[in-house]
């Protein structure tokens, strides 16, 4: 039958008034299972808020050494998740 995918994510950080959280979901592409990895920004809760927010991060995965990669994204209401459709292989 078909794997079923699962979706983590994180709980909600607040910092300067905008929710952040990692999300992270399997990926598998010709026969190959990778874990993608984004940083989301939620904004400001306000469903018809309009935001935008330039930044940048280090997206890491605790115990797994020399896997760091930098995003820089500029995040707005209709354009939240940064990050990597294939982070690290899960093989």
């Amino acid at each position: 039958g078909d794997a079923q995918v699962v979706l983590r994510q994180s709980k909600t950080i607040w910092l300067n008034g905008l929710g952040w959280s990692i999300v992270a979901l399997p990926r598998s592409h010709r026969n190959r299972i990778s874990l993608s990895y984004f940083l989301k920004c939620s904004g400001t809760g306000g469903e018809k808020d309009e935001w935008t927010c330039d930044a940048s991060a280090t997206l890491a995965v605790l115990g797994v050494e020399n896997e760091e990669r930098q995003i820089k994204h500029t995040y707005t209401h209709n354009e939240q998740l940064a990050g990597y459709e294939s982070f690290i292989s899960a093989e």
